[in-house]
Order: C-alpha cells, then structure tokens, then sequence
C-alpha cells in the first residue's frame, strides 16, 4: 500500500487510521464533538493532533466545531426559510421585513415608574366644557393636541407623555367631556386633589357601559337589572349625570338605559361592580 505523511502530521496518516495495526500512533476519543470526518490522535511523543481521512488535512488546533443543527429561538412574528441554494434567512409575515441574520427579540419593556400603570380603566369623567375652574391650578392638563383618553393612556404607558405626578386631565373630543387620568398606584392622590368624594369604586362613568342591544333585545336583561324611565333618561350621559349626582339610586351597582338617538339599549355600571356587570351581561 502507498502511505503519505500529510502536511503538519507528524505521522504518517495510514497509520493512524489502521485499525491498532501502528504503535507509531494512537486514536483517542475526542473530548468534544468533532465534525464528520474528523479524529483525535496522539503520536508517539503524547501531542494530540486531528486529522480528517477524507479531505487529507491535519492539524495540531482542534477543528471547528460542527455547526449547531438547531434553529435559533426566534421572537414572535419571524420564521425561518432557505433559499433555493441552501441559504437561511428569516422573515415576518407581519411586518413584511427580511433579514439573513437571526432577529434578536426586544429586551423586556421596563417595569412602570412607581409600581403603578396606566389604563383606560383609571379613568374619571369630570364634566364637559366649563367647568375648567374646578381643576385648573390644581391638576396638569393636557394640550387639547390630546384629544382622547386611549390614546392619551398609550402615551402615557409608552413615556411619550412624561407625568412625574402620575394623574393628569385630558379633553375628549369625541364625549366633549374632560377626564381625570390617573396611574394605578395615585388613585387617592388623584380624587384628592381635586377633592372628589369617594374613590372609584363608588363612582358612575360614561366609560363604564355594555352593550346590550335594539328594541326586541328586553330578554337580556329582564329580571336582571331594572330599565331606568326611557321619559326621563334618554341617553347614557343624562342617566350617568344622574347616577353620579345622586338623583338616581340602584343598590345593585348597575341598570339599563335605552338611547334614543342610538335606538339602543346599553348597561351602565359603577366602577366597583365591572367584573360582576361583565360576567353576567358581556357575551
């Protein structure tokens, strides 16, 4: 047989590979995954070195690992693809963006300053357009550039409106109303400093509102929850001014309105009773 000392072996490869037939060299078990191909040997002297059998290379360096077969963890939204040569990329069907390197997922967002957040749930009805001087001076509010609570509240959760305070009062323009906005964790200080009675759970909003249905729909909430007088309350704003100002009193937390200008009935609920109002009337 013809026997061929490779380049940096310091024996000759025949011999390495020989079944145990050479004391001139020694196949070890590699301490860690090599790739296909690829063996630990140790000469005569005791050096380990590597050698492939296939290509003909030998080295005293370890060879590069075999690539992982595993595909990387990939954030929401992106999948990973080949193309038709064989080359990964990664894509998101969502957004439309492509990418040959892995998409690396967004760090956490950072937790809400003072442990509170911000939500439409933290949200009080005021009173329409005049009654400014019960909370000018006492309150920040907002330029009329902000002109609804949700997308007042998504500013604020994303810091694009800074409130060191945490509660301010923003103008709807949609409900020409102006609405107390306030982090989880300043309620009181919110109702406080406007020396609003109560804290939220006793209080009526037109935010607070379920959806029932048009004339025909009286079954859902028949001997659930009593209708108020359609001469008397003929909107959603009229009943809830009422139920706030104390003109009204229902025991039970909720009741039933009809809109003449929607043609629509809808429940309204006091703030401490939403989870109970939307399990028995929501779906």
């Amino acid at each position: 047989a013809i026997c061929c000392f490779l380049p940096r072996a310091p024996v000759c490869l025949c011999a390495c590979v020989a079944l145990g037939r050479s004391s001139a060299a020694t196949k070890m078990s590699a301490g860690g995954e090599l790739s296909a191909g690829w063996g630990a040997y140790q000469d005569a002297e005791g050096r380990t070195y590597y050698a492939n059998a296939t290509t003909g290379e030998s080295s005293y360096d370890p060879p590069a690992p075999p690539p992982s077969t595993e595909a990387p963890a990939l954030p929401d939204g992106w999948t990973a693809h080949q193309t038709e040569d064989g080359k990964m990329y990664y894509a998101n069907v969502s957004t439309g963006e492509t990418a040959w390197e892995p998409p690396v997922a967004a760090p956490p967002a950072p937790a809400p300053m003072g442990g509170g957040q911000w939500s439409v749930e933290c949200a009080y009805e005021l009173g329409g357009e005049g009654i400014e001087a019960t909370f000018q001076g006492r309150v920040v509010v907002l330029d009329r550039e902000h002109r609804s609570v949700a997308t007042t509240v998504d500013a604020l959760s994303a810091g694009t409106i800074s409130m060191d305070t945490g509660f301010c009062v923003v103008f709807s323009g949609s409900r020409q109303a102006y609405y107390l906005l306030w982090r989880s964790d300043k309620e009181a200080e919110a109702f406080a400093s406007l020396g609003l009675p109560g804290q939220l759970g006793e209080t009526w909003a037109t935010t607070q509102v379920i959806g029932l249905g048009p004339i025909g729909s009286e079954s859902t909430f028949d001997g659930r929850a009593a209708l108020l007088d359609k001469g008397l309350y003929s909107s959603v704003s009229v009943a809830v001014d009422a139920l706030q100002g104390g003109t009204i009193q229902v025991d039970m937390g909720y009741c039933v309105v009809f809109s003449e200008s929607q043609q629509y009935y809808f429940l309204l609920f006091r703030a401490d009773k939403a989870s109970e109002a939307a399990q028995l009337f929501s779906g």
